[in-house]
């Protein structure tokens, strides 16, 4: 949408299949702003919102400045392998910062006035807290299952088998709960420690900066959509970015 006075930004509603979209909504702000003001990374402000309906909109929504610089999906074919190199150190930047922002619980950011008062939840600092995950499939996103917060990767595991609970793979889930205290971690502690994380790191995703390409040079300027971004462990949340994984023609 384009203002009155020219600026640029993105309205967002969020679709039917989306789960409980209130909630939804107020985490996805949430997160953006932990990302940004916690990790450092360039994320856009979210300008307005609100979780609830009850208001001329009819939807929860949220109105967020336009992402800064050009997607890299629109670049791609024309950057140097040198670029690429640069933008992979780039990434890896905005990566690393994760793992280095140390949080108590796995689930979903929230802010602290938007948990009510039955919710369990688990504060990060003075803004922000660990509430319930807004992780899970269409077909989950009713069901009466454990949301968290959960402070052990046990928890985490058990709770992931249970939000996949179709009656054909039961005995399948079962037998994976049973193994699941020999494929945690115990050794290395940073292994586990909850870390949020980018799932989408796709070309459509990141934003770099024009003027910096022009000097020849790749400057990560903004980094969207991260509304399934949530806390976990880390040796389940560590993955080759998108944009340069590497596919079979």
């Amino acid at each position: 949408m384009v203002l009155d006075n020219n600026k640029e930004v993105i309205a967002r509603l969020p679709t039917r299949n989306v789960g409980p979209a209130g909630y939804i909504t107020a985490s996805e702000v949430a997160t953006m702003e932990c990302a940004r003001e916690r990790l450092g990374w360039p994320v856009p402000r979210a300008l307005s919102w609100s979780y609830i309906k009850w208001h001329p909109v009819e939807s929860p929504f949220i109105i967020i400045e336009k992402a800064p610089g050009i997607e890299v999906d629109k670049v791609w074919h024309k950057l140097s392998d040198g670029h690429k190199r640069n933008l992979i150190d780039e990434i890896v930047k905005l990566e690393k910062a994760a793992p280095e922002t140390r949080l108590p619980a796995y689930a979903s950011i929230s802010f602290h006035q938007d948990i009510e008062p039955d919710m369990e939840a688990i504060p990060v600092h003075d803004k922000f807290t660990i509430g319930k995950s807004m992780d899970r499939k269409d077909e989950c996103a009713f069901m009466v299952i454990s949301r968290g917060p959960w402070q052990s990767p046990q928890e985490y595991l058990i709770a992931l088998t249970m939000s996949s609970g179709i009656s054909a793979h039961l005995a399948t889930l079962k037998l994976f709960d049973s193994i699941i205290p020999y494929i945690t971690p115990t050794d290395f502690s940073e292994l586990i420690q909850p870390t949020l994380w980018h799932h989408d790191l796709s070309g459509s995703n990141i934003f770099i900066s024009r003027d910096e390409l022009a000097k020849d040079r790749v400057v990560i300027t903004s980094v969207i959509d991260l509304q399934n971004t949530y806390s976990a462990p880390l040796y389940l949340q560590a993955r080759v970015p998108h944009v340069v994984a590497y596919h079979t023609p």
